[in-house]
């Protein structure tokens, strides 16, 4: 049986390499891949080696049809764990997964303050703080970086330099109103 014959694979750790079974040469290696990342998913990750057993999932056409009672089943073993150890978990088995998290929560993971994802800026005339923090570019070069020195510009603060380039004369930018920001 090539499932029992794969489990076994799985479990002796070796779910990575080739799996040597005369019924999976056959086999394209991308299908071997999927197989192996799903056996490392349901017996690594979510400790659930019996599906690989189940013959509701024993391959892609099957979990696709039984799509629904695999999701609950997936469910239910999901919130058996907060999202943090799952994170941990896959990304332990070489899984790429993340947390969906909330603004405050994303901005303090410890790899964007090592990468200066996060800049500080003082902002004048903020309501709360003048002192936030920015994003930064989402790269960095070898002897210099991206980065930002300067506030935004505030609301209308470039507005007659626009309007210059855009052909209108002084006379046409006074009638409409449109001064430099106070």
């Amino acid at each position: 049986m090539t499932e029992l014959t794969d489990l076994d694979v799985a479990r002796s750790g070796g779910a990575e390499g080739p799996i040597e079974d005369n019924a999976d040469k056959a086999v394209p290696a991308e299908t071997k891949q999927r197989r192996t990342r799903v056996r490392r998913i349901a017996d690594r990750v979510l400790e659930r080696e019996d599906w690989l057993a189940d013959p509701r999932y024993c391959d892609s056409s099957k979990r696709h049809e039984n799509a629904p009672a695999l999701t609950a089943e997936l469910s239910a073993v999901l919130a058996m764990r907060d999202a943090a150890d799952w994170e941990a978990r896959m990304s332990a088995a070489g899984l790429p997964c993340g947390m969906v998290r909330e603004v405050g929560e994303a901005v303090a993971l410890p790899h964007l303050v090592a990468r200066n994802a996060l800049l500080p800026l003082t902002v004048p005339g903020l309501p709360r703080n003048e002192n936030v923090h920015v994003v930064n570019a989402g790269f960095a070069m070898a002897a210099d970086g991206p980065g930002v020195t300067d506030p935004p510009p505030r609301l209308g603060e470039h507005n007659q330099e626009i309007l210059q380039w855009l052909g209108y004369t002084a006379d046409a930018i006074a009638a409409l109103g449109m001064n430099q920001a106070d």
